[in-house]
């Protein structure tokens, strides 16, 4: 496992259809256009899920300038970080955020199992 001491990280995380073709460097945009497209979705059907986070306002503005829904959380990224992998009607579809870097870890290794 990664060592990850007590510090930030950004984060991007989404379902199967999309994995492996998404990137933390490029625009969001970019990457919901290509979370989309992989899912057969409109950008107005898709939603992005990230922390209630000043930090985060950049994301929050440019996703719902594009039509996407945003869902906002107050505590704990690993949960709403692995539901974007699990297919379920109502979850999010991209997860999105800079928070600690261990529960980026533990995210990762649940969203492999």
């Amino acid at each position: 496992m990664l060592h990850a001491p007590d510090m930030y990280m950004e984060k991007i995380v989404t379902g199967p259809e999309a994995a492996g073709k998404i990137n933390i460097d490029f625009s969001l945009e970019k990457n919901l256009r290509i979370i989309a497209e992989a899912k057969g979705k409109q950008l107005e059907e898709l939603k992005v899920i990230t922390q209630d986070r000043e930090r985060h306002n950049h994301w929050i503005e440019e996703a719902r300038a594009l039509g996407v829904r945003t869902e906002l959380f107050e505590e704990g990224d690993i949960i709403p970080a692995i539901s974007t992998c699990i297919q379920r009607q109502g979850n999010a579809d991209l997860f999105i955020g800079i928070g600690g870097a261990p529960e980026g870890v533990l995210a990762a290794v649940g969203e492999k199992v």
